[in-house]
């Protein structure tokens, strides 16, 4: 064996030899040829590692992640991960608009979680909220975990990407299990509950009836007569529940002075909600259960989850 890395990795210790084909030992490995094969491409001088004219395909950097984390190789990992947060940037600007990601967020949470890695977790979440309605799709995009289902093959590649192999993916790459299905239900509630207490009302902040940069009549008061036809009853209004991020922005780049709001106050209300933004991003950390936290008071709700998978019933605090 020339290579440093395979001489333990293919240890007599390790693994039981099944065969000998011209001397050489044939041992059976745990999981995936796809997976084995984007770990060589990545170790192979002039592969995957030094490819510059095109970007690695999400299903290469998936398999590549499988395969570091379950043959434990950090350096792979770490490049993956890498790659992936420049393909996918935390920038709670841009959440709406990765587009790629809206396309993939089924199969990175679960191929974060199988891997253990919380990065990035907190977007595929909220790209999935963007794209699936429960009513609607999110039965037939959330599967049980114990599918038996034969692979699909993706349609087709995406021009300008790498791909070490033709990109054919397992039915359970999109399988969320119990615990993600009930997380995205406890995003849901969240969002909806957020957006509603933001913009129900018209705003009430003290600077709107601030005597001293209104002369004759307050914002609050041009807010309460423009806010329901502006926002409330907007078309806009009923994405919010989905992508509160995206519709905050818009409530920022709305032409409030042109309604009668000062340049002041309207300035003042921007601030605001787009600290508002940053709070809710923030907030996600604990709906999705990523800290860990405690701090606030829970509430049990109980869960039932029906559909093309067994009846499960679980009770979740909220």
């Amino acid at each position: 064996m020339g290579s440093a890395h395979f001489a333990d990795f293919f240890s007599r210790e390790k693994y039981e030899i099944v065969g000998v084909i011209d001397g050489c030992d044939i041992i059976q490995l745990e999981g995936r040829a796809c997976d084995f094969s984007a770990l060589l491409d990545w170790l192979y001088p002039g592969g995957l590692s030094q490819v510059i004219d095109l970007e690695p395909s999400f299903f290469t950097l998936a398999c590549l992640l499988r395969a570091s984390c379950l043959w434990t190789s950090p350096a792979a990992k770490a490049w993956v991960l890498k790659k992936l947060k420049e393909r996918w940037p935390v920038d709670v600007g841009e959440i709406s608009s990765q587009f790629d990601l809206l396309r993939y967020a089924t199969k990175a949470i679960v191929l974060l979680g199988a891997c253990g890695e919380a990065s990035l977790i907190k977007q595929a979440f909220y790209s999935l909220l963007c794209e699936v309605d429960v009513e609607s799709g999110a039965q037939a995009e959330i599967q049980s975990q114990d599918s038996d289902s034969p692979p699909t093959e993706m349609p087709g590649v995406h021009e300008g990407e790498y791909y070490h192999e033709p990109p054919i993916w397992a039915a359970h790459d999109s399988a969320l299990s119990r615990r993600d299905i009930v997380r995205f239900i406890r995003l849901q509630n969240f969002a909806a509950q957020r957006w509603r207490t933001l913009t129900l009302k018209a705003p009430t902040y003290g600077f709107l009836s601030n005597g001293g940069c209104h002369e004759r009549s307050s914002c609050l008061g041009v807010f309460k007569k423009i806010w329901h036809p502006s926002v409330t009853e907007a078309e806009f209004s009923d994405r919010g529940r989905f992508d509160p991020l995206l519709c905050l922005q818009i409530l920022k780049d709305m032409e409030w002075e042109e309604q009668g709001i000062c340049s002041a106050c309207a300035r003042d209300c921007r601030e605001r909600w787009e600290y508002e933004r940053q709070r809710f991003w923030d907030d996600l950390d604990d709906e999705l259960g990523i800290r860990g936290s405690n701090s606030r008071q829970r509430q049990d709700y109980r869960v039932v989850l029906l559909g093309n998978f067994e009846p499960y019933s679980h009770t979740i605090t909220l």
